[in-house]
């Protein structure tokens, strides 16, 4: 694997830390609220076949149906307060000058951030992204320009980057994030972005915890020749928007790289 480089603040130009590592539940909900529609979604099949069966249980044991629907919900909270209150691996967060990362590679870490990552940075920074309508979501690294005068990418294909030279997501202009669409041997966190459609919907989690709805106003695969053009791309009637980029398009075998970048265009909801 190659070395992964950084730049890293002087420590006598830090701020000083506003909190402690704290431990951050609001990934752990989102992720939970995945698998629950995942899991709904496979069972609609099932409960929709057996609901003549089901409504004659309730009509003929009403007493029996209403033991067994506690029953299950009952266990269904136990199971939520367990991975809530007994998950050793929560990621930490830390309110603090970021580390920005200024060296992209090839081959990124493919370690899912758990109770060994803690993520660093300012309250008014991107701290998650979450993409509801293709399963993904991960916390967003701050990143610089690298080795190749190029926007650098995170250092792990479950995180995405936020491009530091352009705006905050929520403030007035365009703001950029990236992520891998894939590593050596996983799936990366803007994988199947090219499958977001017009008006879906996604967040952005600031570091102190505010919650930023955008929405979708174009989806685009481009040459890579012609990807810095499209990315700095900012329509004109939006005030606050967001692109997303990753890779796209076909895998060149013999330069290991992708020949086209999906592009998304979004725009804060509110706006």
């Amino acid at each position: 694997m190659a070395r992964r480089f950084s730049v890293k603040i002087p420590v006598s130009r830090r701020r000083p830390l506003k909190s402690l590592a704290k431990k951050d539940w609001r990934p752990i909900l989102i992720q939970i609220k995945a698998k629950v529609v995942l899991i709904g979604k496979k069972l609609r099949g099932t409960i929709l076949g057996k609901s003549a069966n089901i409504l004659e249980l309730v009509k003929n044991n009403p007493k029996k149906a209403k033991i067994a629907g506690l029953t299950i919900l009952s266990v269904v909270i136990i199971l939520f307060v367990a991975y809530i209150f007994f998950d050793r691996n929560t990621v930490k967060v830390v309110i603090g000058e970021p580390e920005i990362i200024t060296f992209s590679t090839d081959e990124p870490e493919e370690a899912i951030p758990s109770g060994n990552y803690t993520w660093i940075g300012r309250e008014i920074d991107p701290k998650y992204i979450n993409l509801p309508t293709i399963s993904r979501s991960g916390y967003i690294q701050h990143v610089g320009v690298d080795q190749n005068n190029q926007i650098a990418v995170p250092s792990n294909v479950f995180i995405a980057g936020w491009f530091v030279n352009t705006v905050r997501p929520g403030q007035k202009g365009l703001s950029i994030i990236d992520g891998h669409v894939d590593g050596p041997t996983r799936e990366g966190i803007f994988h199947r972005l090219e499958e977001l459609q017009i008006d879906d919907t996604f967040e952005i989690i600031l570091g102190n915890e505010t919650v930023l709805n955008y929405r979708v106003l174009e989806v685009k695969t481009v040459p890579v020749s012609e990807a810095e053009k499209h990315l700095f791309e900012q329509k004109l009637d939006v005030v606050s928007q967001l692109n997303l980029i990753t890779c796209g398009g076909n895998y060149n075998r013999e330069s290991r790289t992708y020949e086209g970048r999906v592009i998304v265009m979004a725009q804060l909801m509110g706006n």
